[in-house]
């Protein structure tokens, strides 16, 4: 008998469970099949272009969804969606340095006081030409 008392076929039974003997299991039921990675690989592929074709629509409310698949060249699209991102990390760059301008000192200071009397004089509309606010 073991320290526990049980008979030795019970503890034999314990140590090495059944099924996970590497020799008794198929692991061929798990492993995907060439097709089905390529497969799975043009899913992926399909579905980043229709997240793409989405944003851009979303970013340029003047296209549909139809109107890019059929109008704009392909290769236009990506270069859309660069151009919106820039947009938004101008915009978010712009209020990041509103938001902390008057903690900053010296050359900065100057900056935020330019981009504040800018942004003041486009919601005014003493500003029709609306220049890009330098960052």
């Amino acid at each position: 008998m073991d320290s526990l008392d049980l008979p030795s076929e019970l503890v034999q039974d314990l140590r090495s469970p059944v099924g996970n003997n590497p020799k008794q299991l198929d692991l061929s039921k798990f492993q995907a099949t060439e097709e089905q990675r390529e497969e799975i690989l043009a899913r992926k592929k399909r579905q980043q272009l229709e997240d793409l074709y989405l944003y851009v629509c979303y970013k340029y409310p003047q296209y549909t969804l139809e109107d890019l698949y059929s109008k704009v060249p392909q290769k236009q699209i990506p270069l859309l969606a660069e151009t919106a991102q820039k947009d938004d990390a101008r915009f978010l760059l712009t209020l990041n340095n509103i938001i902390n301008g008057p903690n900053v000192k010296g050359k900065n200071k100057k900056a935020y006081k330019e981009t504040i009397s800018r942004l003041q004089s486009i919601v005014e509309g003493k500003n029709k030409n609306h220049k890009t606010i330098k960052i």
